[in-house]
């Protein structure tokens, strides 16, 4: 029979690797001297942002990053970290990060990972200054759409030159 501290720590190893599998982007903070309502707080808004705050222990995560084969966010595991996976759009989460550790200080961004991509805490601030997805979609759209309407209005008015040319000449004729 297994003890109650090893079935514990199975439980959040087996927890933290399916939150790691499912998440589309995962950020480490830091969150010392935060009170429990900030971070309750903290909580609310990520998980309207879709995403959600775990805790575990340091050993345990160290230990699940070198099995996910990222040993390099183990720099970042340092002290009381919490990590925030993100299940939807990550520059909505960073946007909440970012605004919520401008209004508390103690709220530390160590870094993160998007996509297999190890972010650091500037890259987190970076990706927050970015507009959401959407807008960057429309972006995307119109400058790919810029080029073709820019040719169909030269068509068009070489068309309508051409029309207007025509038609003088058939008035010089018929004079």
């Amino acid at each position: 029979m297994k003890k109650i501290g090893t079935l514990y720590r199975e439980s959040s190893e087996r927890e933290l690797k399916d939150r790691m599998g499912k998440a589309s982007s995962m950020f480490i903070i830091g969150y010392s001297g935060i009170k429990s309502n900030d971070l309750n707080a903290l909580r609310n808004k990520l998980r309207l942002a879709g995403a959600e705050l775990f805790v575990p222990k340091n050993s345990l995560v160290s230990r699940v990053l070198k099995d996910r084969k990222l040993s390099g966010l183990t720099k970042f595991v340092q002290g009381p970290c919490g990590f925030v996976f993100s299940l939807t759009d990550p520059t909505g989460v960073s946007k909440v990060l970012k605004q919520f550790s401008k209004d508390n200080d103690k709220l530390l961004l160590h870094g993160g990972v998007m996509e297999e991509a190890v972010l650091e805490s500037k890259d987190i601030s970076a990706l927050a200054s970015l507009p959401p997805r959407e807008v960057l979609y429309v972006m995307l759209v119109t400058g790919l759409k810029s080029p073709i309407t820019s040719s169909v209005r030269a068509l068009k008015q070489m068309m309508t030159k051409m029309v207007v040319a025509l038609n003088r000449i058939k008035e010089n004729k018929g004079k």
